[in-house]
């Protein structure tokens, strides 16, 4: 690292002689640690700050601060910005320690300088600290790899307005909260469903995962092609697999020995966790661009029911930890529910469908029978509109359709005197006195008898109402009509033949009863003139 030759103390930060002098040790009083001693040892004189004991009473004090504070943090001091940090802020240095000691700012961070020193020109102008949180992950290496983590903190100036002489910046990591709120982002994503369809569904997943590349670097998502017997596993979507990779199995059954086949069929309904092998190199890792230690291989399962397979990369830059298997249980059961819902939506949808087809084909039947039948039929409402009726009943009735639109029309094509029958009949299958109602009517419309005659015409109707199956109330009533025209002209024939018939025995008897009389008067008178004859 290069270093710069110490500048010439600012007047301001002159120290007295006593804290000068190459016998004042001041580290003497700083905490007695490991961190501490690599501090004293530093070759100080070759930085911009110079020797220890040449540096200002301010400077002492600020790095005692930072020396003894708990939290992580880094005193920047000087016009270039020069570190001291305590050993809670090592860690966070990562490989940068230990040369970040004595460094500058520029020299150890020149990637985050754009950024970061606008945050320095903000408290020169202002004289106030900076708070910052970081929006996008830094990679720090601190356990031997490279790890993801993200930090918050504060850059509070010291010294006057528009000179400060540092910068005390403290800083702690919020990695667990932030990689936290991601993932519970990413899952609630998944949780917002567009369309239901199973289809739709996939293709929601795969977009979902693709927009977080850091967790989800690679996802291969299979689906069983039926939901009962031997059925090959499909290839919905991928992304992170370049075409012609030796992973990209469009469609195999599960005891295939192609891609990651031979991993699910392992995994069966349980999660696996694969590690990294040959098969996955060429990969195009999305997020960090490097390869995860481990691969997950979910089934996509609803209690006894297997779906399908989602297989995907992990982060390789965080540990695989509790917080690391607890996002990919929350995964599982969210891209499995999601794929249960949108197979049971599937499914009711058809079963409905069905239903639908098949009660229009029922109705379709009924239809065909009612409108061939020899009888009439309608369905009116409680407020005495006509929902349907089939032909005949109009034409039994002598009204058209239309006719008998307006509600309680039906009423009309009775006989004046065989309305007021009507309507008291249809009041009581409106409160439901009677599960049935027969009766006969006179009606407007003329029969033509066959003798040449010209009367009411008649039909018997059998009505009942209709009731809710839950509530037992009445919802409408349903009724039947037959013509019985030429039946009751038959009857009334029949009753004035049997009348006139009777007539005519009864005037039969009568002339009989007249001869006989004449005929014994006569045949007494006959008897005196013989009897007068014979005596004379």
């Amino acid at each position: 690292m290069q270093q710069q030759a110490t500048p010439p103390p600012d007047e301001d930060d002159v120290a007295p002689s006593s804290m000068t002098t190459a016998d004042d040790n001041w580290t003497a009083q700083l905490p007695q640690t490991e961190h501490v001693r690599f501090f004293c040892t530093t070759d100080w004189a070759r930085t911009e700050l110079g020797p220890l004991e040449g540096w200002s009473a301010t400077l002492r004090l600020f790095a005692g601060f930072v020396l003894a504070d708990s939290r992580a943090a880094c005193l920047w001091w000087g016009p270039n910005l020069t570190a001291i940090y305590n050993e809670a802020y090592a860690p966070l240095a990562a490989q940068l320690h230990p040369m970040l000691m004595g460094s500058t700012f520029q020299l150890g961070y020149p990637d985050l300088f754009p950024h970061i020193g606008t945050y320095f020109d903000e408290c020169r102008r202002t004289g106030a600290g900076v708070n910052y949180s970081s929006a996008v992950p830094l990679v720090v290496e601190r356990k031997g790899w490279q790890e993801e983590a993200f930090f918050s903190g504060s850059f509070t100036p010291i010294g006057p307005v528009g000179q400060p002489s540092g910068f005390y910046n403290s800083t702690f990591e919020v990695t667990t909260q932030k990689i936290s709120d991601r993932r519970t982002s990413l899952l609630n994503k998944l949780a917002a469903v567009p369309n239901s369809a199973v289809d739709a569904a996939f293709t929601h997943i795969l977009t979902t995962l693709g927009t977080d590349p850091h967790d989800i670097p690679l996802a291969m998502l299979y689906k069983f092609e039926a939901d009962v017997g031997p059925s090959p596993l499909q290839l919905v979507g991928q992304f992170g697999l370049p075409e012609g990779h030796e992973l990209l199995v469009e469609s195999a059954y599960i005891d295939s020995e192609a891609g990651v086949i031979p991993d699910m069929r392992r995994a069966g309904s349980e999660a696996m966790m694969i590690p990294y092998d040959a098969r996955f190199d060429a990969v195009s890792w999305k997020g960090w661009g490097i390869p995860p230690t481990q691969i997950a291989v979910l089934p996509l399962t609803s209690g006894a029911r297997l779906f399908g397979y989602l297989v995907c990369g992990t982060n390789p830059c965080r540990p695989h930890d509790e917080l690391c298997q607890q996002f990919g249980r929350d995964l599982n059961r969210m891209v499995s529910s999601i794929i249960t819902s949108a197979v049971d939506h599937e499914s009711t949808k058809q079963r409905q469908e069905q239903l639908e087809a098949d009660l229009a084909f029922s109705d379709l039947k009924l239809r065909h029978l009612i409108d061939h039948a020899s009888v009439g039929m309608c369905h009116v409402s409680l407020d005495g509109q006509i929902l349907w009726a089939n032909d005949h009943y109009y034409h039994l009735g002598g009204m058209s359709a239309e006719d008998q639109a307006p509600r309680y029309a039906f009423f009309d094509v009775y006989h004046d005197d065989d309305r007021q029958k009507a309507v008291e009949v249809f009041e009581k299958l409106l409160v439901g006195e009677d599960h049935h109602i027969t009766a006969e009517f006179r009606l407007k419309r003329s029969f033509q008898a066959p003798t040449g005659e010209s009367e009411p015409a008649h039909i018997q109707v059998l009505a009942f109402p209709y009731r809710d199956p839950y509530t037992g109330q009445v919802k409408s009533v349903m009724a039947c009509t037959t013509d019985i025209s030429r039946l009751k002209w038959a009857q009334t024939f029949e009753a004035r033949l049997a009348a006139e018939a009777r007539e005519a025995k009864r005037q039969q008897e009568a002339f009989i009863d007249v001869v006989s009389h004449e005929v014994r008067l006569y045949i007494a008178g006959g008897s005196v003139r013989l009897a007068t004859l014979f005596s004379t």
